[in-house]
């Protein structure tokens, strides 16, 4: 059977147009990416609208907390780039629950594991060619292990209920497994071994002794790999920053209670030199604080306790209750990392939306102004980056040339884009240096070092 559109859609959001590293530094994927985004939603809020769910207003809630921080971000014309990426990611949420109610759920999962083998399969090539602890297709050591570690249990319980794939997704399961191993980061053991923990308590229906003793089993080995891999040099060595970025998120939040703004925690930690290569607090809920402030954490609390409704009475099938253990092991992942990555975001939506597609909120079509609304937000986002890509096309043959000229060019487009100004400064003084990574951290552009 010839896989659907929607496969090699959703193919793409996990390992190109999502891909974190690929979207960051190859300027012609990050250009089609906005357009292949925007043309995709817009083509699905003209057919089919918003889905009727109780989540929208925890989302809308989000919007205006994301908005207020926008006004009052240490970057504007940054926290407004930034704000394509959640809206996007929140419409995606959305999309996927109308997925799965036209019943797309194997063609979304399938996909979400084959993409998932490949990248489990580039993990293992990179370390037999060169060692090390690989990053394998999406090129971040932390954010791959974490990406397979989330893939186990859901792969688990689609191989227990369907048997015809059993083969195929325990041969995946392994070589995830073997590539966690490989990648030796704490998060995706922790992950894993949550995941597995929550996953026996729900799946095992009777004998409440044996859940008891099973999680016991479980998180005892959990503390003893998480413990054994803290010792080694270089997880101790992290630590230490580690300690400094959480220091540094609440120091945001008391400093700007509203939030520094969408996406730029980043930023706001570099101008506390405390250094520039770091997109958050390798935390997600102290990220979440700094960049959206109090409001943010109130609107996120909202958003998760409002998911717990609706699941939490459900009789589930095995598949949503290993889907559900995956998230609770997302959930304690989030305590050590923060991914700022829509093939991982996508990845997290699927998952919520599997939990909660069936539920509705009105019983009633929704109103279409607001499906038309968000239309002309997506075409006006469409127009700036237009001119904010055009823009960097002129900055990074600067780069490449030195040419100040390309840049004044850049400038005249993006007037507010700061990072231009300091590119124009510097080719006046060549004095001037800029570190290679705080174009790519702060302004989501290339890697680049002077002098």
């Amino acid at each position: 059977m010839k896989p659907s559109p929607l496969f090699y859609f959703t193919l793409y959001m996990g390992l190109i147009g999502g891909n974190w590293i690929v979207y960051h530094t190859a300027l012609p994927i990050r250009i089609a990416h906005h357009i292949i985004l925007t043309l995709f939603l817009v083509w699905w809020l003209l057919k089919r609208g918003l889905p009727d769910t109780p989540l929208l207003m925890p989302i809308a809630g989000l919007v205006f907390v994301l908005a207020l921080s926008g006004v009052n971000a240490i970057d504007r014309r940054m926290a407004l780039e930034y704000g394509w990426h959640w809206l996007t990611n929140w419409l995606l949420f959305l999309y996927l629950i109308d997925a799965l109610r036209a019943g797309q759920g194997s063609t979304l999962f399938k996909a979400i594991f084959v993409g998932g083998a490949l990248l489990a399969l580039s993990c293992i090539l990179e370390w037999l060619a060169i060692g090390g602890r690989p990053a394998g297709l999406f090129g971040v050591i932390n954010l791959t292990g974490g990406y397979l570690a989330a893939l186990m249990v859901p792969a688990l319980g689609w191989a227990i209920a369907r048997p015809k794939y059993r083969k195929l997704l325990m041969g995946f399961m392994a070589l995830s497994a073997l590539a966690i191993v490989m990648n030796q980061s704490r998060g995706p053991a922790l992950s894993v071994l949550v995941a597995l923990t929550a996953f026996g308590y729900l799946a095992i229906k009777e004998h409440p002794l044996l859940k008891i003793a099973s999680g016991i089993a479980t998180m005892g080995l959990c503390a003893i790999i998480v413990l054994g891999l803290s010792l080694e040099p270089q997880h101790s060595t992290g630590d230490v920053v580690r300690l400094d970025l959480w220091k540094a998120g609440e120091d945001m939040l008391m400093d700007y209670p509203s939030g520094v703004g969408g996406g730029l925690f980043a930023q706001a930690y570099h101008e506390r030199s405390r250094g520039d290569q770091w997109t958050g607090a390798h935390n997600y809920y102290i990220t979440l604080g700094a960049e959206l402030g109090a409001p943010g954490l109130a609107a996120g609390t909202a958003f998760l306790l409002v998911m717990l409704y609706l699941i939490i009475p459900q009789s589930r099938t095995i598949q949503q209750n290993a889907v559900l253990a995956g998230g609770l092991g997302i959930l304690a992942h989030m305590l050590g990392d923060n991914y700022p990555a829509q093939n991982w975001t996508f990845l997290v939506s699927l998952y919520g939306a599997y939990l909660v597609y069936e539920v509705r909120w009105l019983n009633a079509p929704l109103p279409g102004f607001i499906a038309r609304l968000l239309i002309y937000a997506l075409f006006v986002y469409g127009l700036l980056f237009a001119i904010w890509d055009v823009a960097q096309i002129h900055y990074e043959n600067g780069l490449r040339l030195q040419s100040a000229e390309e840049v004044q060019t850049a400038i005249a487009l993006d007037p507010h884009n700061r990072l231009y100004k300091l590119e124009a400064a510097q080719l006046l003084n060549p004095a001037i240096l800029l570190s290679s990574d705080y174009a790519l951290t702060n302004f989501a552009r290339v890697y680049y070092r002077h002098g």
